[in-house]
């Protein structure tokens, strides 16, 4: 497995996600707590200070992780699926190290990616449970769509 420190302008979208969906993230077994909107460049530093860790961990490497200054993202900017896609790009890049699952940085992620999928279009209207009827309830909303779109 290969390891490399991702793009700043990723740590950055992520932490930024965090800020608009306003996570609460709990640390050291909630010793600690994050606001994602007060804490959003602390967070941003876990993120890439983690990332830089993993990297020199899987290459005996000693790079700094000092570089880093966190920018913003505007909300517009990303959507839910993106913010999904890179917290499991990052967490690729951050896992090499024996501590990562238990890290500050893998709570962070945990808790963008809850927010991220609340955050996913028509998650919020979506039934709790699912039964046989919602199944077919869809398939025949999906038939429908594609008999008028001149399908057989």
């Amino acid at each position: 497995m290969s390891a490399y420190i991702v793009h700043d302008e990723t740590i950055d979208m992520l932490a930024s996600a965090a800020a608009l969906y306003n996570v609460t993230i709990n640390l050291a077994a909630g010793e600690r707590r994050l606001n994602g909107r007060t804490d959003t460049p602390k967070i941003a530093k876990i993120l890439h200070v983690e990332n830089v860790r993993s990297v020199n961990h899987r290459y005996k490497e000693t790079a700094s992780a000092d570089d880093y200054a966190f920018t913003r993202v505007t909300a517009e900017a990303f959507t839910a699926v993106e913010v999904l896609a890179a917290a499991a790009g990052l967490r690729y890049q951050s896992c090499e190290h024996p501590d990562y699952f238990t890290s500050d940085a893998a709570e962070v992620l945990n808790a963008i990616e809850r927010a991220a999928i609340r955050n996913l279009p028509g998650f919020a209207d979506a039934p709790r449970e699912w039964t046989r009827e919602h199944g077919e309830r869809n398939l025949e909303a999906l038939r429908a769509q594609y008999a008028t779109k001149g399908g057989r």
